[in-house]
Parts: C-alpha cells; sequence; structure tokens
C-alpha cells in the first residue's frame, strides 16, 4: 500500500469521524435549546423558577399547556369560594391566566371562560386533588413545596382582588382563606 493511499483513508476517517463527531454535538445542542425553551415555557406558565422542579417537569413530560390548564382549577375555586364572581376577581383570574401562558386561541381558555360563567361541578377540583396528589408521588419534598407556594400566591392574589373596606383590612374572606387551606392540603395529601 501506498503512502498516499494510506494518507487519503486517514484523512477520510478523521472527516468521517469530525462529521459524525459535528452531528452528535448539533443534536446535543438542539435537544438543549428544545429543553431551554421547554423551561422557558414552563417558567412562564406556572410562574416556577427552580430549576431543579422544571428540569423534573420536563422529565415527566408536563407540558406548558397542563401546567397552565392545572393553574386554573385552583384560580376558579378561590373565584367561586363565596359563590359569586366579582368582577375584580374575573379580572384578576383572566390576568393570572394571561400571565400563565393561557392564550386566547387555546381550548383551555374557553374552558376557563365557561368557569367563569358558571361555577364549575366541584368533581374539576377532585380531579385537581388527584393529579396533583399523583404529582405529588414523583416530585421531592422541596419541589412540591415550590409547586404548591406558586399556586398559593396565585390564588391568594385572586382572594385579595377584593375584600375589605374601602381597600382595608382583610381583603380574603373566611370562604376564600377555607379554600386556599383546602388547596394547600391537597399539595400534602
Amino acid at each position: 500500500m501506498s503512502e498516499d493511499f494510506l494518507s487519503k483513508r486517514g484523512a477520510a476517517l478523521e472527516e468521517s469521524f469530525f462529521r459524525r463527531r459535528d452531528a452528535e454535538l448539533l443534536e446535543e445542542m438542539k435537544k438543549s435549546m428544545a429543553t431551554d425553551s421547554q423551561r422557558d415555557a414552563l417558567i412562564k406558565s406556572s410562574g416556577i423558577s427552580d430549576d431543579a422542579l422544571l428540569d423534573r417537569f420536563i422529565e415527566l413530560k408536563l407540558s406548558a399547556d397542563t401546567v397552565a390548564a392545572l393553574s386554573l382549577v385552583p384560580l376558579i375555586q378561590v373565584a367561586w369560594a363565596d359563590n359569586k364572581l366579582e368582577s375584580q376577581e374575573r379580572e384578576a383570574v383572566l390576568t393570572a391566566a394571561a400571565e400563565s401562558g393561557v392564550a386566547k386561541d387555546k381550548p383551555a381558555y374557553k374552558l376557563l371562560l365557561g368557569w367563569l360563567e358558571k361555577e364549575p361541578e366541584a368533581d374539576i377540583l377532585d380531579a385537581w386533588k388527584e393529579y396533583v396528589k399523583a404529582l405529588g408521588g414523583v416530585l421531592a419534598a422541596e419541589d412540591r413545596a415550590s409547586f404548591r407556594d406558586g399556586i398559593i400566591a396565585r390564588v391568594t392574589k385572586i382572594a385579595e382582588s377584593t375584600g375589605g373596606i374601602l381597600g382595608l383590612g382583610n381583603k380574603v374572606s373566611t370562604q376564600e382563606q377555607a379554600v386556599i387551606e383546602d388547596l394547600t392540603k391537597a399539595f400534602d395529601a
């Protein structure tokens, strides 16, 4: 064999190796970008910024739409806690939904509008509690706490959107506080 042949063969192998390595690196970069995109969408939909929890959601294949839809149930429960929905509560729920990434063209938004018109059945809350319970079985305690805290902060904001006298005093009604406590307990079950 000639040195020229070996040299050309070596160059071809080297080129093949680097082409394959480049393809692997490109694929790795695409996966990283997809994960970053998923993380950004989850941050927007959940309000959670804990990287470990976001990574766990991605691992569990929870989409931003799923997390956003889940976040609507507690908002609605607090808004309807006193069996009536005031305009400030309605606006606060719609604002929170928009902040969660629930776009007007999404089915979750249409579902939300229906719930704002007519209080949802109790089985919606039961289904949400079951989901949270199942999710709690796969999340570490600190991740569960982070997820809970984000949701409870949002529902408290809804509860505080009305109440008090001339904007003073306790803005969270007894009924709303009971719902908030019930939602909080769902994470500990």
